[in-house]
């Protein structure tokens, strides 16, 4: 008996540590502070994009990997920027994420947040976590998708879709576009003129 207690009692302590490396546990944990953190200071938020990009970067970024994000975004120029570009690149774009991401949960209300069943993938260590999310005065909810990968037993979110967009492969294809034409230097330069627009 004193064993089968000493085992239900390490179970009990353990749980949370397991649910750390739960990407549902995670993504459910992160989306819920978010939008409820963004309602409560709603009016803050919406005088404030400093303020905004505060709060998002704090709660999102221990579960996002926006290093890879950044090399997934800049696709096959990645390998061609020098080091100080890719640097520099990764820091705007960190900021652009931020604001786009933050933006899009404002638009939502916080009434119900289901989450179906996680969907595998053929990897093992990749995963994709949906939600819905209800939107004030719409009956029909907003799908947003959360793709993680496992590195050393810890899930990271390298990708979100929503409503079946991927904001990933949306900044790739529009990246692409400028690099083509201008180069990657012009394209550093166009992400730290739209952030510092944004945060006026």
């Amino acid at each position: 008996m004193n064993r089968l207690l000493t085992a239900l009692f390490a179970l009990l302590i353990s749980a949370p540590a397991w649910a750390e490396h739960d990407p549902q546990h995670i993504v459910k944990v992160t989306s819920e502070k978010m939008l409820s953190e963004l309602n409560e200071r709603r009016e803050e938020v919406e005088d404030s994009s400093e303020l905004l990009i505060q709060i998002t970067d704090e709660i999102i970024s221990p579960y996002f990997d926006f290093a890879r994000i950044s090399r997934l975004a800049l696709g096959k120029y990645w390998r061609k920027a020098t080091p100080e570009q890719r640097k520099v690149f990764s820091t705007e774009f960190h900021t652009l994420l931020l604001r786009t991401y933050s933006k899009a949960l404002l638009t939502l209300g916080s009434e119900e947040i289901k989450y179906p069943n996680p969907k595998p993938s053929r990897r093992p260590d990749r995963v994709t976590i949906p939600t819905l999310v209800k939107k004030e005065g719409s009956s029909k909810p907003v799908a947003i998708n959360y793709k993680l990968y496992q590195k050393k037993e810890i899930w990271k979110v390298y990708d979100i879709a929503i409503d079946g967009v991927s904001l990933v492969a949306n900044y790739r294809s529009q990246f692409a576009t400028q690099i083509k034409r201008k180069g990657v230097e012009s394209l550093i330069l166009a992400l730290q003129e739209r952030n510092q627009a944004g945060s006026k």
